[in-house]
């Protein structure tokens, strides 16, 4: 943001948000969107936003911190990823396109619960290095 003197007027957050829900409900659908959820009709309330298609696919960072390490080694032993450990799991997360997911997958694992682990290098200030992963391309 180029004015930080916006964030001190009183409308810019209204503002914002209104423009955040514009991605999600039509204008016009907006009046009867929130006549809906004010009536608990969720199911009309679902048909009623537009959700943006991600290509994307979620990589666990196995080597993100001790705390994902620990979370790894938990759920490796497990059966199945319960509700509690999949909430854990998004917070060391990113998403891939599948072009990307196929383009590294010698750097990326799939566990038998199906999760896919990042093997590669990670920053925790750039994210994954998709530069390191590449360096291999370049060795004769």
């Amino acid at each position: 943001m180029d004015n930080t003197d916006k964030l001190h007027k009183h409308d810019f957050f209204e503002n914002y948000y209104k423009q955040v829900i514009n991605l999600y409900i039509d204008q016009d659908n907006w009046h009867s969107f929130n006549e809906l959820r004010k009536n608990f009709f969720f199911k009309d309330v679902n048909n009623v936003y537009k959700i943006i298609d991600s290509p994307g696919q979620s990589i666990f960072i196995k080597d993100y911190n001790d705390d994902c390490r620990t979370l790894y080694n938990k759920i490796k032993s497990q059966l199945f990823i319960d509700k509690e450990d999949y909430r854990a799991i998004q917070q060391f997360s990113v998403s891939l396109y599948a072009n990307q997911i196929k383009k590294y997958s010698d750097k990326i694992s799939e566990m038998e619960q199906g999760l896919l682990i990042w093997l590669g290098e990670y920053d925790s200030n750039k994210g994954i290095n998709l530069a390191a992963a590449e360096i291999g391309d370049f060795i004769v």
